[in-house]
């Protein structure tokens, strides 16, 4: 005899593990407080470097910040205008543009204008995460006054991202993006430590009920505070001690010392030993590939089972790929894009890249998807909605995608998506790194903008970044066909089964799913026939009323615009009844010239007839809803009738 199988105990199989353990673990991870922390924090900031971003993109094109003047408003006028002096480098043919007199003054004016928005945007942002990092943390974790906490933060992280220079030069090396990996761990260390010592009820200082609820709230908290402040005084010490007696300097990519040893704290020395080395190996060519498909991969992988995949792995990512783009917006706005990138200062991959290149039309290219479904696509439920989510994903919205068609669980589509981003994040950059086709991204764009708009103005209007973006959408397009075919199938043969499971033999499943295609084929194309008609028809009784007198042309457009202002007011009484809730109500119906009735609640219109019949049908069931005995017939002004409305 052969051994017994092991029968699996109802409710133990691949849904239960599915339903029971999966989704609920990954539904845990994604809530996980910390990275919710940081991502809804970076998410509050974000405004404010595309802010910066486009302040800098403004004094590009309009003043020539950053080396641009020939290619600027301002420039271009002055060329014209013989106000300029061209200059050649020496030994080469590159020229370069100076402004003469005013219009020189002009160019400073503009460029500082628009130069400190951007400095005091991206170069405070480390400033910017402690502080509301510090205040979202503080929530998550129950603390009392969440605002204090924030700036108590704040003032911590100054306090190790100081640096010890006698002239003061470097004292805000660490408030950019080179001190945020260190604000973020930091504030959640300094948060946890706040609160072992504030929960202490021996540290609090009791006040007498006689003083002030604010005075005794700021003294309870005076130890707490204290011994904060001594202990993260003494680690920064012993960082700066580190650094002093090791002789550990800080260098730029070049080798030339930016501080020296004993010149930084403990944000120095995190960045000396942690962030550098971390973001020199991800901003690298190769390794920075790698970080970016890994991070679109993830994003699909999450939504796949229905979770927002950029909310939940940007707490991650998110600190590296802004970091990345930041250095990039810097060295441009340090040296011109030329010098930055002859110099290795400018990355390819950061976060704006892969927004312009492999998330347009939202992720997994959904736009690119909802296309080879309307050419391809053989379920109609699946084409209709890709006829109402194509305009929203133009913008990157694509909801009616992930839900509707569906994208989320959906064996073929899913994987597919899955896979999309990480693939023309591939393409994008071999374009942009190693053959150096298009310029690299360096100007933060809202996320929203339509395919290849992003890419363009993140580039500093490099058209061919334009064009990449939408070649990559091409190959997301092409990418999916092969899919969308399977998928044909697929639900064909789902339909087929949801036949035979009703009893049918496979041979009657297949024709009745034939049968239904037919079916549906055929109203759809009655359906456009009728529509088509019907425009014939309009057109035709357009060109006829425009023949006729005025008079009675007159009479026509107006029968015709109050007959469709009826079928509203019908449609809206049968959903729900307009209520008044005011004590004092009069119900009136106006006569309207050319004929037809506008019923008002205390001179508010709340319905419109044509005839008589509709308004005093309309006309009762509003005052019935609205408890009124009785309305009145207008014509203006004058009172034609009192109507009492039967119980």
């Amino acid at each position: 005899m052969g051994k017994n199988r092991k029968i699996k105990p109802e409710g133990k199989g691949a849904k239960y593990w599915f339903d029971e353990k999966l989704m609920p673990a990954m539904t845990k991870f994604a809530s996980q407080k910390h990275l919710t922390a940081i991502r809804d924090a970076f998410g509050i900031l974000t405004p404010i470097i595309i802010g910066g971003s486009i302040a800098f993109l403004l004094g590009i094109l309009i003043f020539g910040a950053g080396g641009n003047t020939q290619t600027s408003l301002l420039g271009l006028l002055a060329k014209a205008t013989g106000n300029v002096t061209i200059e050649y480098a020496s030994g080469t043919n590159a020229e370069s543009w100076v402004l003469n007199g005013s219009w020189n003054v002009v160019s400073e004016i503009g460029e500082k204008i628009f130069q400190t928005i951007f400095d005091y945007s991206m170069g405070t942002f480390s400033i910017m995460i402690a502080s509301m990092l510090g205040y979202i943390y503080a929530e998550k974790r129950g603390l009392k006054d969440p605002m204090f906490v924030a700036i108590f933060n704040l003032v911590l992280f100054l306090i190790t991202a100081a640096t010890f220079t006698s002239s003061g030069k470097y004292f805000n090396y660490f408030f950019d993006s080179k001190g945020m990996l260190a604000a973020i761990i930091q504030t959640f260390l300094v948060i946890e430590l706040y609160k072992f010592f504030a929960n202490n009820k021996k540290l609090l200082i009791r006040m007498p009920k006689s003083v002030p609820p604010m005075v005794a709230t700021g003294f309870s908290l005076l130890v707490p505070v204290a011994m904060v402040l001594i202990i993260v005084s003494g680690i920064n010490t012993a960082a700066w001690s580190i650094g002093k007696y090791t002789n550990w300097d800080i260098t730029s990519s070049s080798g030339s010392v930016i501080l020296a040893g004993g010149e930084y704290g403990l944000v120095g020395l995190f960045y000396k030993a942690v962030s550098a080395p971390i973001t020199a190996i991800i901003s690298g060519n190769n390794v920075g590939l790698g970080f970016g498909m890994l991070y679109q991969f993830l994003v699909g992988f999450f939504w796949f089972f229905g979770l927002n995949g950029s909310s939940v792995v940007n707490g991650a990512f998110l600190p590296f790929l802004l970091q990345m783009f930041v250095q990039n917006a810097q060295a441009f706005a340090s040296m011109g894009y030329d010098a930055a990138d002859a110099a290795g200062e400018l990355g390819v991959v950061n976060i704006q890249f892969l927004e312009s290149y492999s998330q347009t039309t939202g992720w997994g290219h959904t736009g690119a998807l909802l296309i080879a479904i309307a050419i391809f696509g053989r379920v109609r439920e699946q084409k209709d909605v890709a006829k109402l989510a194509g305009v929203p994903a133009i913008f990157s919205i694509n909801e009616p995608v992930t839900f509707g068609i569906p994208i989320m669980l959906h064996p073929i589509y899913g994987v597919a998506a899955m896979f999309a981003m990480p693939l023309t994040t591939f393409v994008a950059w071999l374009f942009v790194g190693p053959l150096g086709w298009v310029n690299k991204s360096y100007i933060m764009v809202p996320w929203t903008l339509p395919p290849g708009v992003g890419a363009l103005l993140s580039t500093g209007l490099d058209w061919r970044a334009m064009v990449l973006s939408w070649f990559c959408l091409v190959i997301a397009f092409v990418w999916y066909i092969p899919f969308v075919i399977i998928a044909n199938k697929y639900h064909f043969n789902l339909n087929v089964k949801s036949y035979i499971d009703q009893g049918m033999v496979k041979k009657d499943a297949i024709q009745a799913v034939l049968n239904d295609d037919k079916v549906a084929r055929e109203e759809s194309l009655a359906r456009k026939v009728a529509k088509k008609e019907l425009r014939k028809a309009n057109i035709a009784e357009r060109k006829r009323i425009s023949k006729l007198p005025t008079e009675e042309k007159v009479l026509i457009l107006h029968e015709l615009k109050m007959v469709k202002k009826q079928e509203k007011s019908l449609r809206k009484l049968d959903e729900n009844i307009k209520v008044i809730t005011k004590a004092d109500k009069v119900l009136t119906v106006d006569l309207v010239e050319y004929g037809g009735y506008k019923i008002r609640i205390n001179g508010k219109t709340v319905a419109t007839a044509l005839n008589e019949e509709k308004m005093d049908d309309m006309t009762t069931r509003i005052a019935k809803a609205n408890n009124i005995n009785e309305y009145k017939v207008i014509n203006k002004g004058e009172i034609l009738k009192v109507v009492k409305v039967e119980d």
